[in-house]
């Protein structure tokens, strides 16, 4: 019972640090600068910034290897992080398609904690028995409706090259597994631990996820309608499915079609 509340504390402290470091304060700050038409001094303004950059920077850096000390925490009880086997392997992708440029050090330790997760999966040491409720099924549609998607966006825009998509998939996807499962993994585990209700877990999760992406605040229809809507919308997929698996998949492809359809216009604006 000890070691369970002990697990479960840390697990907690893993959850803030992770919600700290991917919250974007400054653009939080001139997103209520905006709306309300508080004028925020430059002085706050400045230190927002420098917060904003740091903790952005870390999570970008180091959110992979937080999250595979979570699933070590965790163990002996990751059906509640909503994680299925196939996450160990989109894990490892993420790792190897993590930027591999900048600091060979952390780069080698995002790869050894993918590789380690990889042999605690082999070893038997995680236990998947959460019923897996129709998440074939809703990842089957998923892609075949994001392939169909992309195709008819590739074929309406002749200057898009197929290379691009193989190019932000690997860019989109270590960000995006480490998103899905802080938002709708630990976070979601933290909520269903608070005895909350199906629907009340899918909104909060859902709030969380779009006042984290307040950078985007000065599209409209982006911010208010449509990161909302997703919002809500992989949260069902995980009620669904009992796994991030799927919602990792749609969010991926998801980010893969808005870069697509910006590419497209940047490429009209420049000709």
């Amino acid at each position: 019972m000890k070691n369970s509340k002990t697990r479960l504390f840390l697990t907690y402290i893993f959850l803030g640090i992770l919600l700290f470091i991917r919250f974007p304060s400054l653009d939080l700050f001139k997103f209520i600068e905006q709306l309300v038409g508080i004028v925020i001094p430059p002085l706050g303004m400045e230190y927002f910034g420098r917060l904003q950059e740091n903790t952005l920077s870390i999570f970008y850096g180091y959110s992979l290897i937080l999250v595979a000390i979570v699933i070590y925490l965790n163990r002996e009880n990751v059906k509640q992080l909503n994680i299925d086997k196939w996450f160990v392997f989109l894990f490892l992708g993420g790792a190897l398609a993590f930027k591999w440029d900048t600091n060979w050090l952390l780069e080698t330790l995002t790869l050894l904690s993918s590789l380690g997760l990889l042999i605690f999966y082999i070893k038997g040491c995680f236990n998947f028995d959460r019923e897996e409720r129709n998440r074939w099924k809703i990842i089957s549609i998923i892609t075949a409706l994001s392939i169909l998607t992309l195709m008819l966006v590739i074929s309406f825009a002749g200057a898009i090259k197929p290379q691009w998509i193989v190019y932000w998939f690997l860019l989109y996807l270590p960000l995006v597994i480490v998103e899905e499962f802080l938002f709708r993994g630990l976070l979601w585990m933290f909520l269903e631990n608070q005895n909350l209700s199906n629907k009340s877990i899918i909104a909060l999760q859902a709030l969380f996820f779009w006042f984290n992406h307040v950078n985007a605040h000065n599209d409209v229809l982006f911010f208010w309608v449509i990161i909302p809507i997703i919002s809500i919308f992989l949260g069902v997929l995980v009620w669904r499915s009992n796994s991030i698996t799927p919602s990792i998949l749609f969010h991926v492809l998801f980010n893969i079609f808005f870069g697509l359809i910006e590419a497209r216009a940047f490429t009209i604006n420049f000709n």
